[in-house]
């Protein structure tokens, strides 16, 4: 099951050549601007403003993410206890190199993964999306001994999302007991772009 190695390389390739239109792309309505600063705000610091050193070049990457809700939660994530202004700047230029903006701000995020993170995402998305958080736990803890790590990693850089199930009472983040895991059809494609592009190591089939 584990891509080692390969996998940095392999998720560049896939979103490289990911077939996107640019209606699934654009498809989604725009944010406003004070709706998207509210949305990045609180992924990047947990509060409705950013500090003082940090307010002109965030409003620059908030301006570049367009209103697109999956860019501006994402950067947050990404940018999210980075105080370093260079970083930030550093970032922000990534994102302005290429004109599809999304797939920039997915490659930045799935470019961190490392080792049994991105064999995990990869798992997750061919096999575990909709399903119960409880049998996806169960299965990867047997696998890589840290699943509910990652999985709360994954969450936390908005790569993936807890929902709760139909008639079940929802008790807070830690709390796994009723939720199903969701991820953003963009992501959950590059993640199947990844095993297409493998020497056939998952069981998987659409």
């Amino acid at each position: 099951m584990r891509c080692g190695h390969k996998c940095p390389v392999l998720c560049r390739v896939a979103i490289t050549h990911c077939n996107v239109s640019d209606s699934w792309e654009w498809g989604v309505p725009a944010l406003s601007t004070e709706s998207s600063r509210r949305l990045f705000n609180w992924h990047a610091f947990l509060r409705p403003e950013a500090p003082p050193h940090l307010q002109e070049v965030s409003e620059s990457v908030i301006s570049a993410c367009k209103g697109l809700p999956l860019s501006l939660k994402i950067m947050g994530a990404h940018l999210y206890h980075q105080n370093d202004e260079r970083y930030w700047h550093e970032s922000l230029n990534y994102l302005r190199k290429n004109e599809k903006l999304i797939m920039n701000v997915l490659k930045r995020s799935l470019d961190g993964l490392e080792g049994d993170q991105i064999a995990t995402f990869l798992d997750i998305s061919c096999f575990f999306v909709g399903e119960s958080d409880l049998v996806s736990l169960a299965y990867l803890e047997g696998v890589y001994g840290e699943a509910l790590t990652h999985l709360k990693f994954f969450n936390s850089r908005c790569l993936l999302t807890f929902e709760r199930e139909e008639g079940m009472w929802w008790k807070g983040f830690c709390d796994t007991k009723g939720r199903t895991i969701g991820m953003h059809d963009i992501l959950r494609e590059m993640g199947r772009q990844v095993v297409r592009r493998e020497e056939k190591n998952r069981a998987w089939d659409e």
